[in-house]
């Protein structure tokens, strides 16, 4: 009992000495008039692992704002009625998007399923389409030249495949699980080899990187033809984040309009939005 006594006393000791630490005042590194940076909010602001010219770059930014902001108010820009209200904007501008990403966080993680990415792509699909020409292949690849020649030789699109395992460094994927590939994937002057040759043919030997490859044309398309959802699933599911978490953003607003005392000039605002559809039409050539 004796001695968890003294435990306890022992570590009431060091929790007292600790906090005494963190409260003791941090040495000041400069001061400009009644201001002062203190190492704590230099540390605080850069990080305690920031570089010396982090903290420096730092203090000079710090020195060259407070320099600024005295002379600012000794000569009274803080009495002008347009600083005031810009302030005042800017207050008001920073409160409300700290609170609207408060509300958002207690939201929780927004999830998407994939229902809905399918629909997103479906109701939207007009609105994926390739940014550059794609091709299917399948390839075979060698280390010579000479082995090239002896894999082409009478290779064919239904025997590329098997046949050309038995020689190919590369294992050659079932056709229908290859994907279409972009213009950015290949060499330039391979890609336009490929994508020059008709659908189905099997091309010459290639050199490539030190090797040799024989590609199989399974299918190509031009820039700007319909995507495939596998080829732009990425931009679906970050599309269909942003949509919830803006009609997340919406139901915080309209809780506020109702919580709040809330109105506007319905014919002012209806006109405002005629005169825009108005020059929207007139901008895309509709009567």
């Amino acid at each position: 009992m004796k001695y968890l006594i003294l435990t306890f006393i022992f570590l009431s000791v060091v929790s007292c000495w600790n906090k005494a630490i963190q409260s003791e005042p941090s040495p000041a590194i400069m001061r400009i008039g009644t201001a002062i940076l203190t190492e704590r909010e230099l540390l605080t602001a850069v990080g305690v692992n920031a570089s010396p010219e982090q903290k420096l770059n730092f203090i000079r930014t710090w020195s060259d704002k407070e320099l600024a902001y005295q002379a600012a108010i000794e000569n009274g820009l803080d009495k002008d009625e347009f600083i005031k209200q810009t302030i005042d904007n800017m207050i008001k501008g920073f409160l409300s998007v700290q609170f609207i990403q408060q509300e958002v966080g207690k939201a929780g993680r927004v999830e998407i399923t994939a229902d809905e990415v399918e629909k997103e792509f479906h109701v939207n699909q007009q609105n994926y389409v390739r940014k550059e020409p794609v091709v299917r292949v399948a390839r075979i690849v060698t280390a010579t030249r000479m082995d090239a020649w002896k894999a082409r030789e009478g290779l064919t699109p239904e025997n590329f495949r098997v046949r050309g395992n038995t020689h190919s460094l590369e294992s050659i994927q079932p056709f229908d699980s290859i994907k279409f590939a972009p213009a950015s994937d290949f060499n330039p002057s391979t890609f336009n080899t490929v994508f020059g040759s008709r659908v189905m043919s099997i091309t010459l030997p290639i050199s490539e990187n030190d090797k040799y490859s024989i590609y199989l044309i399974l299918g190509k398309e031009d820039a700007g033809s319909p995507a495939l959802l596998e080829e732009v699933i990425d931009d679906v599911k970050r599309n269909v984040l942003t949509k919830k978490q803006n009609q997340i953003i919406r139901n915080i607003y309209e809780n506020l309009r109702n919580r709040y005392d809330y109105s506007f000039d319905r014919e002012y605002i209806a006109n405002l939005e005629y005169q825009h559809r108005k020059f929207i039409a007139e901008q895309a050539g509709v009567e």
